[in-house]
């Protein structure tokens, strides 16, 4: 004799394609963002990235895979460049606290010598109630050119500050000569009417002078 269950188990497959379907589409939508996407277990190892956390970290995905925010083989620093403390990490903050950090600046130095400058934001994420369970998500952008453009910016403003603080400095000395040619003019005469006149255009051209003067010392030229 042979006993036998049947089960429907219909609905189960039914589950499992629509789970496969929901997770392709997830991979694809991550996939295709142009943020670089990390995910981090709760001892701070990389257990899942996209594309382009790959191209922006200079490494690839078998590569990154178990390694941590702090891996020697590469440098994170702060915008002032020095180096970044492994508890400061922004994904490490996230796992000890719990609460999302946005926002942060930070340099990476590959083994390759380039330094790449990313935009972190890091927000918690709970599988499980179990410490095991913890883990974090972490989304970046490349923002090294947009640094370096800044950085041109910023010197060039400062070029042309040093270079307005020299004319005014120059236009000073140029008009302390003249003062001081209207001193000796005025020695050539006797004439009283002549040497006020003399006298009160060379106190205008002394005015002027310390203006520039003023202009060339103060601390904001705008």
């Amino acid at each position: 004799r042979v006993g036998g269950i049947h089960l429907d188990i219909t609905g189960s497959r039914e589950a499992e394609a629509l789970l496969r379907e929901s997770e392709a589409r997830y991979l694809s939508v991550v996939g295709a963002l142009p943020e670089g996407i990390v995910v981090q277990d709760y001892q701070g190892a990389i257990v899942a990235c996209n594309d382009q956390a790959c191209r922006i970290l200079g490494l690839t995905r078998d590569q990154l895979y178990g390694l941590t925010s702090m891996d020697p083989r590469w440098r994170s620093i702060k915008p002032d460049g020095e180096s970044l403390p492994d508890q400061e990490h922004p994904a490490m903050q996230v796992l000890h606290s719990g609460e999302p950090i946005f926002n942060t600046i930070m340099g990476i130095e590959k083994t390759d010598g380039q330094r790449t400058w990313i935009s972190i934001n890091s927000v918690p994420f709970n599988s499980t109630n179990s410490p095991e369970g913890r883990s974090v998500v972490t989304s970046f952008h490349d923002i090294t050119e947009s640094r370096l453009l800044n950085e041109r910016i910023m010197a060039s403003l400062q070029e042309k500050e040093i270079l307005l603080r020299e004319i005014h400095h120059r236009v000073k000395n140029n008009l302390a000569v003249i003062a001081s040619l209207f001193n000796l003019q005025s020695r050539y005469t006797n004439e009283g009417p002549v040497l006020q006149i003399l006298h009160e255009a060379q106190d205008r051209v002394r005015s002027m002078a310390l203006i520039h003067e003023y202009l060339y010392n103060s601390s904001d030229l705008g």
